[in-house]
């Protein structure tokens, strides 16, 4: 082969592994109309999860397709796909539809993973009996030996999923266990996972009851046990996937910490819950009488902390905290670990500390080491995602690289933020 020719194949074979592993190393930054400085937030356009409904919707209830996002429901982060997933998602009276939606972080665009099941297959809330009577749901299930947690394709109902999605890298699938069913709100122990998630449709296998009928469930997956730590109805429990069995890790306590967003400091081994403790009490005000709706005791909010490295008849403990800590008083915050600064981030809301009442929403940082929070202003005239009113953001806050993604709604846009405490210019 003549020297310039050889020459030539060289430099064009190094080209193209440049290109190559440029293209690679593209795919996993930061997808392009994201927010560049530092605290600012960014309406996404055109990512709106409605855009992607099914053209034949599954009974309302009372509710509307918001409550696919909006009624107490949270998405799982598929690490591997950089996906945010959103499973069977509805509940109660306010959504039948079972289906699955996914945001891609690359691509900033919805697609619907999974059709709900037809009306033929779905649990019915209302049927006649063999005498022609009309019948509840649970009724027609003890009729027909159907557990209701289940429809009769073999896929899951419509829950709140509260903070319950979670997606394991292990097993390289979407775990969901508990909720409050479709359509008479009975909490459920059944428990899921969303398999092939390359394909299209993914596939739903149900797995080992959960151990009680849980609402305000929140999970935590915990890199060094290869387990899931599950908060349900007072007390934690870890799941193992490997041999699909539950294990009780702390007596029952107050409160079902439907109202608090769970993190776990894995090196710490420790878990925090972050909000309105316990459920759906709320803090007494120093001076205040006693009431059955605000039993917290008055003074300085806390954060509930649970010690992994403690005995089973262990509970929660309360370390103080100062600063800012007005995420404290938030109705189910989004907080989650930032493992490179290692600190819980959360997106909530400023409160006038008069009235107590939300005056916008912001950014909170939780240092350990010292239990300061920090409010992260934005620059001033910087745009800003609307406020929730009735909280449940829980996982619908992200992490994800240098930003953090807010899931605001059904019909709404995602807004996104870069991250002001990462010192990244």
């Amino acid at each position: 082969m003549p020297p310039g020719r050889a020459r030539r194949i060289v430099l064009l074979a190094l080209c193209l592994l440049g290109g190559a592993a440029a293209a690679q190393t593209a795919g996993t930054g930061p997808a392009p109309g994201l927010p560049r400085e530092a605290g600012v937030w960014a309406e996404l356009p055109n990512t709106k999860l409605s855009a992607v409904l099914p053209p034949r919707l599954p009974s309302l209830g009372y509710g509307h397709t918001d409550a696919i996002v909006g009624a107490w429901n949270s998405p799982a982060f598929d690490a591997k796909r950089r996906r945010i997933v959103f499973v069977a998602a509805g509940g109660h009276a306010d959504y039948q539809g079972n289906e699955v939606y996914s945001f891609d972080l690359a691509t900033l665009a919805w697609s619907r993973l999974r059709d709900p099941s037809p009306p033929e297959a779905m649990v019915p809330f209302r049927a006649r009996a063999s005498d022609g009577k009309v019948i509840s749901q649970a009724q027609w299930c003890q009729e027909n030996s159907h557990p209701c947690s289940a429809n009769k394709d073999g896929t899951p109902v419509s829950v709140h999923t509260y903070a319950a999605p979670l997606y394991l890298p292990e097993q390289d699938v979407i775990y969901l266990t508990g909720g409050s069913r479709w359509y008479d709100g009975v909490g459920i122990s059944a428990s899921w996972w969303l398999t092939d998630l390359d394909a299209t449709p993914p596939t739903w296998v149900g797995k080992a009851r959960g151990p009680t009928g849980w609402l305000g469930i929140q999970t935590a997956w915990d890199p060094d046990t290869k387990r899931v730590i599950v908060r349900g109805y007072n007390r934690y429990w870890t799941y193992d996937p490997a041999t699909d069995t539950y294990t009780v890790r702390s007596r029952q306590d107050g409160g079902t910490g439907e109202g608090t967003s769970m993190v776990l400091d894995a090196a710490g081994r420790k878990v925090y819950r972050i909000g309105s403790f316990p459920g759906r009490f709320r803090w007494r005000r120093p001076g205040e009488p006693t009431t059955w709706a605000n039993r917290i005791p008055e003074g300085v909010p806390r954060v509930a902390m649970f010690d992994l490295t403690a005995a089973a008849a262990a509970g929660d403990s309360y370390p103080g905290t100062s600063g800012d800590w007005d995420v404290e008083l938030d109705d189910s915050p989004g907080c989650q670990w930032d493992p490179v600064a290692k600190l819980i981030a959360c997106f909530g809301t400023r409160k006038n500390r008069e009235t107590w009442k939300a005056t916008g929403p912001a950014l909170f940082t939780l240092d350990l080491a010292t239990r300061v929070w920090k409010a992260h202003e934005p620059p001033a005239g910087s745009p800003l995602p609307p406020m929730i009113s009735q909280g449940n953001t829980w996982n619908r806050f992200v992490l994800s690289g240098d930003h953090a993604f807010f899931i605001h709604g059904t019909s709404k846009n995602v807004w996104a933020v870069k991250l002001p405490w990462r010192g990244v210019p």
